[in-house]
């Protein structure tokens, strides 16, 4: 039988029940979603063994369980499935009838361990792609979820959910909480989250109620349903405002305006103090997060990543290897070799935090982290030279690579929050800043300057990310300066003929305006399947 892969959709499997033997077959377009799929299959490999294949698909009205060759009725009395995680990188999964295991497999999955500690928009989601043992222990016995998958299959069997590079079976609670909810797609992944994307006015009910989407009743309660949920999201109101100002004053209590007078406490006095308000920071968190307030918790566990350098400094002051006569409150001012401690322990608590909570703003220490690691590391490297064109070289070149970082958490994490944001904005600082400081008699070097903003606006746009926008117009604007200024200064042609290039690209706005869908929809077939995704989800 022909069943689908349980997380890669180029991919389909020539499954055997009788024998429990499984061949891959290579897709060179996606599977098509009109057709109902019978099932699912996935293979883990015994630690000591051979690989073993598994399926689950729908045999008249039944819900059969295959492993290898051996298959299971999940209707059946006195069944039950276990997984269980007895070492970090080992999972063992049982079938046991009537009280007796009949089947048990244990195996390792270091490469996913790692990716989900390493991952820090890695979720439930993310957990039931990659364990599909784990997933059907879960949920495969429920009877809530066995009735919703008879009553359902035929519509919710092609219904594959995009999870970065990777697509999820059709039996996860995500897809099935999302078909109950279309078309509207109200609180789309609420099981898994607690924040939503989906942005929509009263307006826009009423108007959904004028279609006969949604009846008067629906769309009251719905309202009323709505403004009972806390606000989860960032938004520019006051109470946000409020949030943020008062969590930037802590952070910047402890890093930019930290004074010579801690110094007074001593290496053990600051070691204290800082795991003091570590715990109070990561108490606060909790609390918040229990509550469901996500933008104070986020502050909360941004300030605990804010205070590890500070505690680190304490550390080696107390054990006596501080290198020098510098104090904390130059770490955010001055390029030195020794600040690489404390940026790495920053990054390694940073992303155990971020791993745990998983709130948007926790990445904003880590970003600006990673900013300052790369311009210390360069001046070890080169043996203590601080000049000042290797810094304009290092910041141009470690931003490119946050960029890079940025792009591949955005394609890995779009379809939950907005983790990228600050990787993105501290990048383009970095990238943007160190290309415009350097410099250059040639006209040729500031038509390229000019060419690259070109490009960062186009990007910014393509990717809706608008501090390449921003940045990219400073630029243009800076290099159409230049020729006013310094090229064309005695010409009068000049205002005129921007005048008219003004015109034409509006004309050409015009333009893209009417073809826009013809021509995003051929320019993204060429696309790869993972970049595709993103940008139908940032243009939905």
């Amino acid at each position: 039988m022909l069943l689908n892969h349980w997380t890669h959709q180029l991919k389909q499997i020539d499954f055997d029940p009788v024998t429990g033997k499984a061949k891959t077959i290579l897709l060179k377009k996606s599977k098509n979603t009109d057709t109902i799929c019978l099932g699912f299959s996935h293979s883990e490999k015994k630690v000591f063994g051979s690989k073993v294949n598994f399926a689950i698909y729908k045999e008249n009205e039944k819900i059969i369980f295959h492993a290898g060759s051996r298959s299971w009725d999940t209707g059946s009395q006195g069944i039950e499935f276990k997984h269980s995680t007895p070492f970090p990188f080992l999972s063992k999964f049982q079938i046991i009838e009537n009280g007796k295991c009949t089947f048990s497999i244990i195996y390792s999955h270091l490469g996913r361990a790692l990716l989900s500690i390493l991952d820090v928009t890695y979720d439930q989601l993310d957990k039931d792609a990659d364990f599909f043992l784990g997933c059907m222990a879960t949920d495969i016995l429920d009877p809530e979820w066995r009735s919703m998958v008879q009553e359902r299959w035929g519509a919710i069997a092609t219904i594959r959910r995009s999870n970065g590079q990777k697509t999820v079976g059709c039996f996860t609670p995500f897809t099935i909480l999302a078909n109950n909810f279309l078309p509207l797609n109200v609180a789309l992944d609420a099981h898994h989250r607690k924040e939503s994307r989906l942005n929509f006015t009263k307006k826009n009910l009423e108007d959904a109620v004028s279609e006969n989407i949604l009846s008067l009743e629906q769309s009251e309660r719905l309202i009323d349903f709505l403004n009972k949920q806390p606000n989860t999201a960032p938004k520019f109101d006051f109470t946000h405002v409020l949030y943020y100002i008062g969590g930037m004053i802590a952070i910047g209590a402890m890093t930019l305006f930290m004074n010579l007078g801690w110094e007074s406490f001593g290496g053990i006095g600051i070691v204290f103090i800082s795991l003091f308000y570590s715990a109070v920071g990561l108490k606060l968190t909790n609390v918040f997060k229990s509550k469901g307030l996500s933008i104070p918790a986020g502050i909360c566990g941004t300030f605990v990543i804010a205070l590890t350098p500070l505690a680190v400094y304490g550390i080696q002051h107390a054990l006596g290897v501080w290198p020098d006569d510098s104090v904390y409150r130059e770490y955010h001012r001055y390029i030195k070799w020794h600040w690489l401690y404390m940026e790495l322990s920053t990054l390694a608590v940073g992303v155990v935090i971020a791993w745990k909570y998983k709130y948007p703003f926790l990445i904003m220490p880590i970003a600006v982290t990673l900013w300052y690691l790369t311009m210390d590391i360069a001046v070890m490297i080169n043996g203590g030279d601080y000049s000042w064109e290797l810094r304009k070289l290092v910041s141009m070149y470690s931003g490119l690579l946050m960029i890079a970082l940025a792009f591949w958490v955005d394609i890995r994490s779009h379809n939950k929050a907005d983790y990228s944001f600050w990787i993105y904005l501290f990048g383009v600082i970095a990238f943007w800043g160190g290309m415009s400081l350097q410099h250059s008699d040639s006209e040729l070097s500031k038509f390229i300057y000019f060419t690259i903003n070109l490009l960062m606006i186009s990007a910014g746009v393509l990717i809706v990310r608008r501090v390449f926008v921003i940045f990219g117009a400073i630029g243009c604007s800076g290099y159409i300066g230049h020729l006013a200024s310094d090229i064309f200064k005695d010409s009068w042609l000049f205002p005129i003929t921007l005048t008219l290039l003004g015109l034409f690209v509006i004309y050409l706005g015009v333009l893209w305006q009417k073809n826009e869908l013809v021509i995003t929809t051929k320019a993204r077939s060429f696309l790869p399947q993972a970049l595709r995704e993103l940008l139908e989800s940032k243009h939905a």
